[in-house]
């Protein structure tokens, strides 16, 4: 394996994390309302999603590299001719409901900060993820390869800083939150893996950059549920954003960086996706979904990602039935 090509699955596994760690993780809204609000089970959850991330984020870079580079034929493959308009318009309108939590993530967190209007920081966030994704997969890796490691580092720092033990009661249903945690989330990793699928012909690297993906999620998913944890629950729409402020202005600045980087990549991913579907020339029609970010950031986390984590198994169930079709063909 040459350097080159080792590089290659180490930018793909970023981009992977990246697609994944967005406002909702980042912040902590997401962590808390799937995993921390169930206690100490919720560590569980995170290992089962880390699994699951791995195995299904695998298949997708596999049908990438033998070239179902477009999701819409990976839906032919499994359903009806006549079905497929209609799923690829619900992935549609997934792929837009995605770009604008975070675009009102990025609202949120300017505004905390700041005191600027919300839809300010949105509309930013939606210029900058449409000009780095325009340049293609290039454009997507190096952004990537940029932004995730700040993320990851300061993201560690400040959850670990913050203190806590593993405590809390118990839920049974930690294993369903974890389920639609990872159902919604693969839906942008999915479409990303499968246009980054072709950059790593050989089988080790799509299974090194996946396994390397998943063990990044969920290392930075249970240090931020150990920091809720140890806070005793959830503070505000930006929770481990207070939980920094609440360790001096050093921390919460370094925080603030992280959360940037968190939403440009996971914005990104996004609107190469669209780029994927439309044409990368067509990415600056994100900006009609502006007006939806005023609804606001944690109404969306609380309302919208768990629907989603439900219908998106109509998207992804083709990623794991694409084997069985091969082998009948």
């Amino acid at each position: 394996m040459t350097g080159g090509l080792s590089l290659r699955w180490a930018l793909v596994a970023l981009a992977y994390a990246g697609a994944v760690v967005g406002a909702g993780f980042a912040s902590g809204q997401e962590i808390y309302v799937f995993f921390s609000r169930h206690g100490t089970e919720g560590g569980w959850g995170i290992l089962l999603a880390g699994t699951a991330f791995f195995l299904l984020g695998s298949r997708a870079l596999d049908l990438g590299a033998q070239g179902v580079h477009d999701y819409r034929t990976l839906l032919r493959l499994v359903y009806p001719s006549r079905a497929v308009p209609y799923i690829d318009a619900l992935a549609m309108l997934f792929l837009a409901g995605g770009m604008v939590v975070v675009a009102a993530g990025a609202g949120a967190v300017v505004h905390t900060l700041c005191g600027v209007p919300a839809p300010v920081g949105s509309l930013v966030l939606l210029v900058v993820a449409a000009f780095i994704s325009v340049r293609g997969a290039s454009g997507v890796l190096a952004a990537n390869g940029l932004l995730v490691p700040v993320l990851t580092v300061v993201a560690l720092m400040v959850a670990l800083h913050a203190g806590g033990r593993f405590r809390g009661p118990g839920s049974p249903r930690w294993w369903v939150s974890s389920l639609l945690y990872v159902s919604y989330n693969l839906f942008t990793g999915l479409l990303a893996l499968l246009g980054l699928g072709r950059l790593l012909p050989a089988r080790a690297e799509r299974r090194a950059a996946a396994a390397a993906g998943a063990l990044l999620l969920v290392l930075l998913a249970l240090a931020l549920h150990r920091a809720l944890l140890g806070a005793g629950g959830i503070v505000g729409s930006i929770p481990i954003l207070d939980l920094a402020r609440g360790m001096g202005p050093v921390w919460a600045g370094a925080y603030a960086v992280a959360l940037g980087c968190a939403l440009v990549t996971t914005g990104v991913a996004q609107t190469f996706s669209f780029g994927e579907r439309f044409g990368a020339r067509r990415v600056w029609w994100v900006f009609a979904l502006w007006p939806a970010t005023w609804i606001g950031f944690q109404t969306l986390v609380r309302d919208f990602y768990p629907l989603m984590g439900v219908l998106s198994v109509i998207i992804w169930w083709p990623v794991l039935r694409r084997r069985r079709i091969v082998r009948q063909g």
